[in-house]
């Protein structure tokens, strides 16, 4: 038998190739750095793009934000006039109403003191119907001091003359105040002498008021009256 050869196994053809190897890994790795500086580059300038739109958008957001937000101050103030409007209203309606709550109650008062005065009418006409019934059968005898009982109106007609006044003028002045206590409350009153002389001028065609002040006029002047 032959002898067997012996293999090598760093012989050159293995380092060549491990060589070839290598270097081809050392190209692929500086082809790749060579080439990533540019897209890093690119990639740079099409993202710093995008923040540049994102910022104007950002900003134009915030634009818009503050403006919804005085929009929403402006809603909010005129809200709160409208509440207070609102709340003034209300308290216009309710004086309104009470008025007109107070306004029924007055008409209804109002139609009860008109039926309390159409019955009073009504009954003061049956009593004065009843009292020119019982006048017109009353005697005429029927007077104190001359002067019938009903009388609305009292004239005193006195003697002046000198006799009279000289001697019995008293009981002239003492008639004259019983007639007027007799009568306290008369449409009206008239002073004059037997001669036709009115006590008080001018009044001549028409009564004097009968007031607690004139009749106290009326006794003061009888005193001393001489027409």
């Amino acid at each position: 038998m032959g002898r067997r050869r012996e293999v090598e196994v760093f012989s050159l053809s293995f380092l060549d190739c491990i060589c070839c190897g290598f270097g081809a890994i050392i190209l692929l790795l500086v082809l790749s750095e060579i080439g990533q500086p540019a897209a890093l580059e690119q990639s740079r300038k099409h993202l710093g793009g995008e923040v540049r739109l994102l910022e104007e958008q950002l900003h134009t957001i915030r634009g818009q934000t503050d403006e919804l937000n005085r929009e929403l101050a402006g809603s909010r103030e005129t809200r709160e006039r409208e509440r207070g409007r609102l709340t003034s209203l209300a308290g216009d309606l309710s004086r309104i109403q009470g008025r007109y709550a107070g306004s029924r109650e007055d008409a209804a008062v109002t139609n009860i003191i008109e039926r309390q005065l159409v019955a009073a009418q009504q009954t003061l006409t049956e009593e004065m119907q009843r009292l020119v019934t019982r006048r017109a059968h009353s005697p005429r005898s029927a007077a104190i001091g001359g002067i019938p009982i009903d009388s609305d109106y009292v004239i005193f007609i006195s003697d002046t003359s000198s006799s009279m006044t000289s001697n019995h003028w008293d009981v002239n002045l003492a008639i004259v105040d019983e007639i007027l206590s007799l009568y306290p409350h008369v449409q009206g009153l008239q002073v004059l002498n037997d001669q036709g002389t009115y006590m008080y001028e001018g009044t001549r065609g028409r009564w004097l008021a009968d007031t607690p002040e004139q009749r106290k006029e009326i006794r003061a002047r009888a005193r001393s009256w001489r027409a």
